[in-house]
């Protein structure tokens, strides 16, 4: 029995009830903000004002996904061959993967790609020659269903399906770009239960083509072995990314409903998660994810998710499997982020891109990223790029919140320095945390990103002078509880060339940024919820407002308010930052370097609006031996 919804300012009103054929029968991704699978909601926004005729187009496109899934053809994969790394005429490489990809192409309708290796049980490893040819249908890869395979959170499922890459770069007629390859008519298509490895250095291992919407990809272990563990020697490491979401060969394009990981939709969700790790080929590295590829693409993304994966560990949520090479110094341009935004790419306006949960009370702690262990940052947005939401995701931490697990270990005193989170300029509305324009106050800790542990900055915003820009309801420096230290800055790294403005490993630092807000905009929408703990930064500041440049954009209209800044989430523990609380400096600015210096404000506007949670708590701060003269918060 399913049930038809209106949503009103995200409560849901029930309509009727109505019966949608057979239970489980059919499936379209909850992505597209108006169908979730059967025996689940059906969901039309209010803002959309959808009429019944348009319920009933819907219930007679479920009719039809139902017919069409129910009539799909089966292709069954029975041994670990690989047709000699070509795309022979059908039927010349019977029971390969390779054949099941080009059986299911040659198929008009939805296609679905099973296993059956023999003999039974034990892992099943297919290595290839070549890359797989492209899939150019609605395809479901389903590893699960070999035997002895079973569904299961991240570290506690069985995969009995490994992909070998064979280090290949060899290409195959339609698919020059990596090893699965969902060209742009997979609408639909979903790759689950695969141990994926050994990409060559021009290989990425999933690459997911504009106009491939609603593709998922979920339950994989991709850079790892069927364990959940690293293969035992790096020279076994995927190249190059884990995924992207581009054309490598560049050019334009959309993408709707590609979801990596979890899709949130209340069935199965803790079984979705992916665990993505070890992009690195020792030398330019890879990134976990990259979305998007050249600077000069323009890609656009809507209701694109990246949700319950683990980015840079390996299944146990412990150990490090780090994407990017052990390599300081090296700029991130080469790849070595968990996540890489690029220039060049746009979520859309009230479907943007979501990093973690989207907040909206289902399945939102099982939406979380752990994003921890990468050589580069976690997550690095590109310039020139709108709409990213990112929140209830662990950074720097191991799976429990508690244990450091850095990101940015190739930051470098040189100058070259990765964040847990590193934005560039002309961004816009990328929120962090808590946003108070779609979330509740009852989803406020699963929205709440905890970064700490993180080798240098927590935070870092360049040049960022957008609209919207937002960072409210996190921790930052704290574990999960809020109330213990787990320090940003690690290792340490200091900078500090350029005198007193030298870059320390902050907490969050605005680097020549205007037009941010930390804390609560005291618009009085959930404003309590809206203030961050940033706390404990090791050889650091809590906040740093800085400029360098001769030239460039002000340091002003930045909003500090409602935080607690040294104090933890309880308000009372100590938990003071290194070198102080805030710091405001300009350097190297000439003629007037007030000039670039204005209106930023910390505490309240006394507008009479939410002013006394506007007031920031900041205590404890210049805590460190060598910057005893700093005690001061400001």
């Amino acid at each position: 029995m399913n049930q038809v919804y209106i949503p009103d300012s995200d409560r849901r009103i029930q309509l009727g009830l109505l019966r949608l054929g057979r239970p489980n029968s059919f499936s379209l991704p909850e992505s597209t903000g108006y169908i979730t699978p059967v025996n689940k909601n059906i969901l039309v926004r209010k803002k959309d004002r959808k009429s019944l005729s348009t319920i009933g187009l819907l219930l007679l496109l479920s009719c039809l996904l139902t017919f069409s899934q129910a009539n799909a053809n089966t292709f069954t994969v029975t041994n670990t061959g690989d047709n000699g790394g070509v795309n022979p005429a059908a039927n010349a490489g019977t029971g390969t993967l390779r054949q099941a990809i080009i059986d299911a192409n040659a198929n008009a309708g939805a296609d679905i790609i099973n296993f059956a290796i023999t003999p039974l049980g034990g892992v099943k490893t297919i290595t290839l020659s070549a890359f797989l040819p492209p899939i150019t249908g609605q395809t479901t890869i389903n590893g699960y269903s070999q035997s002895g395979a079973s569904q299961g959170v991240i570290g506690s499922r069985t995969i009995t399906i490994e992909i070998n890459g064979g280090n290949t770069n060899t290409t195959v007629s339609g698919n020059s770009l990596g090893i699965f390859n969902f060209s742009a008519t997979s609408d639909n298509s979903s790759l689950s239960g695969i141990a994926l490895y050994n990409s060559g250095n021009a290989a990425v291992s999933i690459i997911i083509l504009p106009s491939a919407d609603n593709v998922q990809i979920w339950g994989n272990y991709i850079g790892l072995l069927a364990s959940g563990f690293s293969p035992g020697s790096s020279s076994l490491y995927n190249k190059t990314d884990g995924v992207l979401l581009a054309n490598s060969a560049g050019g334009s394009g959309a993408y709707s409903g590609v979801i990596i990981g979890t899709n949130g939709d209340g069935n199965n969700d803790a079984n979705e998660g992916n665990v993505i790790s070890n992009s690195s080929d020792g030398t330019n590295g890879g990134d976990g994810i990259q979305i998007g590829f050249n600077t000069t693409d323009l890609l656009t993304y809507s209701g694109v998710r990246i949700s319950g994966n683990y980015i840079g560990l390996a299944a146990d949520g412990v150990t490090l499997a780090p994407n990017g090479g052990a390599n300081p110094g090296v700029s991130s341009s080469k790849g070595q982020d968990g996540i890489d935004l690029r220039q060049g790419i746009d979520g859309i306006s009230g479907n943007p891109i979501i990093i973690g949960t989207n907040g909206d009370g289902v399945s939102d702690a099982l939406e979380r990223n752990v994003i921890s262990g990468n050589s580069g940052s976690a997550i690095s947005v590109g310039s020139n790029i709108d709409y990213v939401r990112i929140s209830g995701n662990y950074i720097g931490t191991d799976k429990t919140g508690t244990v450091a697990k850095p990101n940015g270990t190739n930051s470098t005193t040189a100058g070259t320095s990765f964040s847990g989170i590193l934005a560039f300029s002309g961004c816009t509305n990328i929120v962090v945390g808590f946003d108070d324009a779609v979330h509740v106050a009852a989803v406020a800790a699963d929205v709440r990103n905890v970064i700490s542990g993180n080798y240098s900055d927590g935070i870092t915003f360049v040049s960022m002078s957008g609209a919207g820009n937002k960072i409210s309801g996190n921790y930052i420096g704290s574990d999960v509880t809020g109330n213990a230290a787990l320090s940003n800055g690690s290792g340490s790294i200091d900078q500090s060339s350029n005198g007193s403005d030298g870059h320390r490993s902050n907490n969050i630092t605005l680097n020549s940024s205007s037009a941010i807000t930390i804390g609560t905009d005291g618009d009085n929408d959930d404003d309590a919820i809206e203030a961050n703990v940033i706390v404990s930064a090791n050889n650091g500041y809590g906040i740093h407002l800085r400029h360098t440049a001769t030239t460039g954009t002000t340091v002003g209209s930045n909003i500090i308010a409602g935080n607690k800044i040294g104090v933890g989430a309880d308000g009372t523990t100590a938990l003071g930052n290194d070198r102080g609380g805030i710091i405001i400096n300009i350097s190297q600015v000439s003629p007037n370097a007030s000039s670039y210096n204005n209106a930023n404000r910390i505490g309240s506007n006394n507008d009479n609006i939410s002013d006394d949670l506007e007031a920031n708590i900041i205590a404890y701060n210049g805590t460190s031996a060598t910057t005893a003269l700093q005690r001061g918060e400001l």
